[in-house]
């Protein structure tokens, strides 16, 4: 649903509008499903379109020392 500018939906901010028992039925409903998108691969133009919007992004030093934290130790591939 696509709200206009200037307008909220009914239930932003509220809680408890469904009953937590509707809750938990709408949650066993979809459960075993797997998402529209599993295993379907990206096309050329989606992988270009996700390449140019990845490229020239400035990483802060903070973000570059957490990577490099993350990184170390992991065993490199072979190829």
């Amino acid at each position: 649903m696509v709200f206009k500018k200037g307008h909220k939906p009914w239930n932003k901010g509220k809680t408890g509008v469904v009953s937590e028992e509707t809750r938990r039925r709408m949650s066993e409903a979809l459960k075993g499903r797997k998402a529209w998108n599993k295993e379907k691969p990206h096309s050329e133009e989606t992988k270009r379109k996700i390449s140019k919007a990845k490229k020239g992004g400035i990483i802060s030093e903070k973000t570059k020392r957490k990577i490099s934290k993350t990184l170390k130790g992991r065993k490199k591939s072979k190829t």
